[in-house]
């Protein structure tokens, strides 16, 4: 029987911080290859998806793929990473249309998602990384990161 790790709560103070506090999260939850970010407009989700792309060495610039749905990059190792945005998603149907669960399917790469609420269905029987962001007074932001399923 394999445990899970106990959720993990963080601060992130800036911007600045956030190489540093996915770093951690990864160190806490090594085997994570999905990852869903909640959190309201301007949270910081795709702030985050870019420290984790630099952390695990993606050196291109990292945008948010709002209208496309999905960019893929590349490391100089020749690993590859999806970045998702299911805003502009209205439904699973959709979703599956779009190719999306094929993207999510992919075992050999990591895959970023914001906005996973809009498609819940699309990660029901895959174990995640659920990282919910909140912005706090000051501008800093608190994160609850858990493994689930």
């Amino acid at each position: 029987m394999t445990l899970k790790p106990e959720p993990l709560e963080l601060q992130c103070p800036s911007p600045e911080h956030c190489v540093e506090v996915a770093r951690c999260i990864l160190n806490h939850f090594p085997q994570s290859r999905l990852v869903l970010l909640e959190g309201g407009p301007g949270a910081g989700k795709t702030t985050l998806v870019q420290a984790f792309l630099k952390h695990w060495g993606v050196s291109e610039p990292v945008t948010s793929p709002t209208f496309t749905l999905v960019h893929t990059y590349h490391n100089d190792l020749g690993q590859s990473f999806a970045h998702l945005d299911l805003y502009r998603i209205h439904s699973e149907a959709e979703a599956q249309e779009a190719g999306l669960s094929e993207v999510i399917a992919e075992p050999h790469r990591a895959i970023l998602v914001e906005w996973p609420s809009h498609a819940p269905g699309l990660f029901l029987d895959i174990p995640h990384l659920h990282i919910l962001i909140s912005q706090e007074e000051g501008g800093g932001r608190h994160l609850r990161v858990e493994q689930r399923n």
